[in-house]
């Protein structure tokens, strides 16, 4: 899911993606002072988790990255519960098919910053990228071929709702679809000139995608037409998710959530507890569902947003994006390279 308009001012834009990424070395001492004083765990350590002021129960996010690089991370997907893979800076392509456990470079070919990374099945994905870059894998990863995109703006965000058809959308409004895998992709239009940063297709035909400026479009013709469904709070998209084709969360700005159960017609804003940019949006269930953003952050609810809690997430990276393989087991990436994973969903 990601990112780059004419909605805001370009600094508020560097604020959420242009961001220096610190040496992995910092972030190496920084989990291995936090593992000494009983605050943060790494995978596969069989020490006791957990201190006074913050219980085993409260710290079930544990480190696994940023081995084995340190470029920041924008986006993870897993097609299972044990091979995933996650894209970023640098071009760089990880995968796991160990659950996390390791992780492996993959050549991409590119140098291009990746945003999205999107397996719509197992052994089939695409990245987007800066400039109009797409790459298509065809054998789960071994190999990334350069797709033909049509266009040279950024692209933030790609999903696909079966092996064939599948959108990509980024900068200055562009939506990109494509219904032979990518062999060829068509301009759709938008009607806005704003950043599109994250798309999500609940069903094969609704649709829905979040940009700068508040609005949030939606198809229901398969990407033919989109028309934009703005909430009462018009403050910057990032990530947009629906758990079917009414019910629906968008997340963004100073702490912005917003939430709808009637196809986007309608947006109520919920109380994150949360001042800071949110950048990632999933949910396993009707009811249960992650948020992550800046300094760590990453809340969590039970009852559908009606109220959100603060996980201790062991970090203070700028996380980007978050997947749940099942109700318990969650990913969230960043910088400077950052993996974290729970088991427990808590």
């Amino acid at each position: 899911m990601r990112l780059l308009g004419t909605c805001f001012p370009q600094p508020r834009f560097k604020r959420r993606t242009i961001i220096k990424s610190t040496p992995c070395v910092g972030f190496l001492l920084l989990c291995s002072l936090a593992v000494l004083l009983g605050g943060c765990k790494k995978e596969g350590s069989t020490e006791p988790v957990g201190d006074a002021v913050n219980p085993p129960s409260q710290q079930d996010w544990v480190w696994l990255n940023p081995l084995p690089q340190g470029n920041l991370l924008t986006s993870v997907d897993f097609v299972d519960a044990s091979d995933g893979y996650a894209v970023g800076r640098m071009g760089t392509i990880l995968k796991t098919t160990s659950g996390g456990a390791g992780w492996s470079i993959q050549a991409s070919g590119t140098t291009m910053p990746l945003n999205g990374v999107h397996f719509p099945v197992a052994a089939t994905g695409y990245a987007v990228g800066n400039s109009g870059t797409v790459l298509k894998t065809t054998n789960s990863g071994t190999t990334w071929v350069a797709q033909s995109s049509g266009t040279t703006k950024d692209l933030y965000s790609v999903f696909f709702v079966d092996a064939g058809t599948g959108y990509a959308v980024g900068e200055s409004g562009i939506i990109l679809k494509t219904v032979d895998g990518g062999a060829t992709w068509t301009a759709r239009t938008s009607g806005t000139t704003s950043r599109l940063m994250s798309v999500h297709f609940p069903t094969s035909t609704t649709g829905f995608i979040a940009c700068f400026g508040g609005s949030i479009l939606k198809t229901s013709d398969g990407g033919t037409t989109w028309v934009p469904r703005t909430p009462t709070l018009t403050s910057d998209r990032y990530s947009v998710f629906f758990v079917d084709a009414n019910t629906g969360y968008s997340v963004g700005y100073y702490g912005l959530i917003v939430k709808t159960t009637d196809g986007g017609a309608n947006w109520v804003v919920q109380s994150s507890g949360s001042t800071g940019f949110l950048n990632g949006v999933f949910f396993t269930g009707v009811s249960t569902g992650y948020v992550v953003g800046e300094s760590g952050t990453i809340l969590k609810t039970t009852d559908g947003g009606a109220n959100w809690s603060r996980q201790a997430s062991c970090t203070e990276a700028y996380l980007l994006s978050v997947h749940f393989t099942d109700a318990q087991t969650g990913y969230a990436v960043g910088e400077p390279g950052v993996i974290l994973k729970t088991r427990t969903g808590v």
